[in-house]
């Protein structure tokens, strides 16, 4: 995997920012030795991936460890939906932005810094 996004990616991990990767999207985080240890669903597909990587990986349409938010494939975006826009990952989000990402005004950017 080559490109910008397995930096972007480790970065959030490190960071305790929210990941959300769908059906083979979770195979970035192998890349980056980042399922170790944590609960995660995705295509099953990759789950023998993902095991192998120490994931405990399981079954269902939406799963919650932490900042990792993970769903199987397009069938289970109601609960994948629901669940991003429902948890703790969001508002912590939400609270960084508005608390400590932003700078004060005077021509120096407004914009947070997970999205610089």
């Amino acid at each position: 995997m080559a490109g910008g996004g397995v930096p972007l990616v480790r970065s959030f991990m490190e960071a305790g920012k929210p990941v959300a990767p769908i059906c083979h999207g979770a195979w970035v985080l192998v890349e980056i030795d980042a399922v170790r240890g944590r609960r995660m669903t995705s295509t099953g597909a990759i789950s023998t991936d993902l095991k192998n990587a120490g994931a405990d990986w399981v079954d269902e349409e939406f799963v919650r460890d932490g900042n990792l938010l993970t769903s199987r494939n397009p069938d289970d975006l109601p609960a994948f939906n629901e669940g991003i826009v429902s948890g703790p990952a969001v508002g912590a989000l939400r609270y960084r932005t508005a608390a400590s990402d932003l700078r004060p005004s005077g021509g120096r950017s407004r914009r947070p810094a997970w999205a610089r």
